[in-house]
């Protein structure tokens, strides 16, 4: 059972929209469902769902310190079983074209180019797929328009379910480090 399927937790997150949403519907018996239904219209509701959406954005804040926090643990200390999940640090990388080669990127692609293009750049996957089927090899022809590498000191907490970890995993305890 996930904790949103909790009915205290429930009870507490209507709560605490209400009291962000100073919106007061006075005391009200449970089930959860009472709350809205006690709502004295669309305003109310309006405000709530402000309220929430806040509400949910600080959640997200929230979530990304600790995993900042846990990044960096693991970073220093290394990698961790916590439940039945493997937690590790990984730097963080990007993909872009080498300075200078936008224009010979472009020619490459030729009539392609539709296909590869999206609203915002090339899609990698589009460009791998017309070097396959030019008869070259993608790796290559990824080399020659695409540099890889860290952002910054940057790194990415990554969480691998025990079904998709390493082997290793399997010898691991709740809490064991790599």
């Amino acid at each position: 059972m996930g904790d949103s399927d909790r009915p205290g937790l429930k009870r507490e997150l209507v709560e605490l929209i209400l009291e962000v949403a100073e919106v007061d519907l006075g005391e009200f018996p449970w089930p959860d469902q009472y709350v809205f239904v006690s709502a004295e219209g669309i305003d109310d509701l309006w405000v709530m769902e402000g309220a929430a959406q806040r509400l949910v954005a600080a959640s997200q804040e929230v979530l990304a310190e600790i995993r900042r926090h846990m990044s960096v643990d693991i970073e220093e200390l290394g990698t961790v079983r916590l439940g039945d999940a493997l937690y590790q640090s990984r730097p963080k990388w990007a993909r872009t074209i080498i300075e200078g080669q936008e224009k010979p990127l472009l020619e490459w692609l030729g009539e392609d180019l539709k296909d590869a293009i999206n609203a915002t750049a090339v899609r990698i996957t589009a460009v791998r797929a017309i070097a396959k089927k030019r008869g070259q090899e993608p790796e290559v022809v990824e080399q020659t328009f695409y540099l890889y590498g860290p952002i910054n000191d940057e790194h990415v907490l990554t969480r691998t379910i025990e079904s998709q970890a390493p082997k290793y995993f399997a010898n691991m305890e709740h809490g064991d480090r790599r």
